[in-house]
């Protein structure tokens, strides 16, 4: 599972890196989730503990955060196509996740809303139903 860690060593924590901003409705929700998005999208698809391999031939195409709805519209268009292609990278998952998002393209906030409450409510369940498990990762001098 993609995850942030804490504690130290005697007392490790782990949190699984799902959204942390809820369901949006309007222009100022939708680019904080879709600056959520364009971060975490990354950091997960480049995760080589949680994958086979890291997957380095989805990224997003703009990765800084949207600042005006056209913005957004463009990042959350890129992060469905990129996502829905990260569920079947060859070499990348044990199984392929079936889980791919169907919404429609964005084209207004209405549907740029929509689209980016359905990509963050199927990234949740990806990164969920990963198998449980920890690592470490040792940094050289």
């Amino acid at each position: 599972v993609s995850s942030v860690g804490g504690g130290d060593f005697t007392s490790p924590t782990l949190f699984p890196l799902v959204f942390a901003s809820g369901p949006v409705t309007d222009l100022p929700s939708l680019l904080a989730l879709a600056t959520e998005i364009a971060g975490r999208h990354r950091v997960h698809t480049h995760d080589g503990f949680a994958h086979l391999a890291a997957d380095t031939s989805n990224d997003l195409a703009k990765s800084t955060p949207p600042q005006t709805l056209a913005d957004a519209i463009a990042l959350v268009n890129d992060a469905k196509a990129k996502f829905n292609a990260h569920l079947s990278q060859a070499g990348v998952h044990v199984v392929n996740d079936p889980n791919k998002i169907s919404a429609p393209d964005a084209a207004d906030l209405q549907t740029a809303c929509d689209l980016a409450n359905t990509y963050r409510a199927l990234y949740n369940a990806h990164i969920q139903a990963a198998p449980p498990g920890a690592s470490i990762q040792l940094l050289g001098p």
